[in-house]
């Protein structure tokens, strides 16, 4: 059918579920980098994904009604996603890198520099069960300067990367969820702040906890 053309052509990357969870990831990666290069890349990489949702969860808002109009449904929503502001730093980053330079609208984003950040650490003892974890019980926590990210805005005003990963991963799951988007609640918003080797012991924990 003609709508399996514009449909995403990787497995694994079906629903936007999927890319939710991919947006997770890339908030961990990007967070824990300590090369500049590859921070910048994984930066560019978060703010894509980020983006994007907009497209996917435009595609699974208007696939439940056909009585709706897709060019007005883009338009409304749009409005209210370039008031976000997480998701404005998003939209500039992903269109000056593709397309070199914005024409088409005026970007917030004067520009995303390297820095140096204060980070919390949290150290588990190694017998720490997978609940410690989850729950983030039995930790120590350090504080520690770290390479990273500052946003800065045509204002003048900063945005730090751990509150632009924080605000961009959860407006998207709060969206999923006011919108009845399916997403796996194994994953939580508190994901990026965690390494990606952590996660699994993250995942089985939230299994074990009772529902809300």
């Amino acid at each position: 059918s003609w709508e399996s053309i514009f449909m995403s052509k990787i497995t694994g990357l079906d629903r936007p579920n999927d890319l939710l969870i991919k947006l997770l990831r890339e908030g961990s990666r990007l967070r824990f980098e300590i090369d500049d290069n590859n921070r910048i890349d994984h930066f560019f990489n978060f703010s894509v994904t980020a983006h994007s949702m907009r497209d996917w969860c435009l595609e699974e808002l208007h696939s439940r009604s056909s009585n709706t109009n897709f060019k007005t449904l883009k338009t409304s929503l749009n409005l209210v996603w370039d008031e976000i502001i997480a998701l404005s730093v998003a939209k500039d980053i992903s269109n000056s890198v593709k397309h070199f330079k914005i024409r088409r609208y005026k970007p917030d984003v004067e520009n995303a520099n390297n820095a140096i950040s204060k980070q919390v650490v949290l150290e588990f003892p190694t017998n720490s069960s997978v609940i410690d974890v989850a729950l983030s019980n039995a930790h120590t926590e350090k504080i520690i300067e770290t390479p990273s990210i500052e946003i800065l805005f045509n204002d003048g005003s900063v945005m730090g990367l751990d509150e632009y990963i924080i605000n961009t991963v959860f407006y998207w799951a709060t969206f999923f969820d006011q919108n009845k988007i399916e997403r796996d609640h194994s994953y939580d918003v508190s994901f990026p702040f965690f390494r990606l080797d952590i996660w699994p012991n993250l995942i089985a924990a939230r299994s074990q906890l009772p529902n809300d």
